[in-house]
């Protein structure tokens, strides 16, 4: 079976002689690579190796995303970061039962907090899985 050199995004693959004879097989056999393969422009050049580029799609529309998650704080479910407390509190001091009424109160508060979070959490899943995705021709770096 004959093998043809293709080169995808500097990097240069053996394909078969068939697949890359055809546009279409070539570009159903790279989209397993991801599916900006699927629609990737190929140049053919005489004496030269075949050449693939990804069109990579959009992610949105970025200078919006970015104005709402820029702002937006990081953080970690209240209840996850008590559980790290009262294992670093153990490693350190150990539990000690003087102080199990002041903890329990702030595992409590911490449980109701980190329920909270959820809610809020899978109710901001939601509303992205709702919406609309928006056309941009800007592209996201990294993508």
């Amino acid at each position: 079976m004959n093998q043809v050199t293709v080169v995808v995004e500097g990097h240069p693959i053996s394909v078969p002689a068939e697949v890359a004879g055809d546009d279409e097989l070539l570009r159903k056999a790279l989209s397993v690579m991801g599916p900006e393969y699927a629609g990737a422009q190929i140049q053919r050049q005489p004496d030269k190796p075949i050449t693939v580029s990804p069109r990579r799609g959009s992610k949105g529309a970025l200078p919006v995303c970015l104005a709402v998650l820029d702002p937006a704080s990081d953080e970690i479910n209240p209840a996850i970061e008590c559980a790290c407390w009262l294992q670093q509190q153990e490693l350190q001091q150990g539990l000690v039962l003087e102080r199990a009424g002041e903890t329990a109160e702030a595992i409590q508060v911490a449980i109701e907090a980190g329920q909270q979070w959820i809610q809020l959490s899978h109710r901001a899943l939601q509303h992205l899985d709702q919406s609309t995705p928006a056309p941009t021709s800007l592209l996201i770096p990294g993508f």
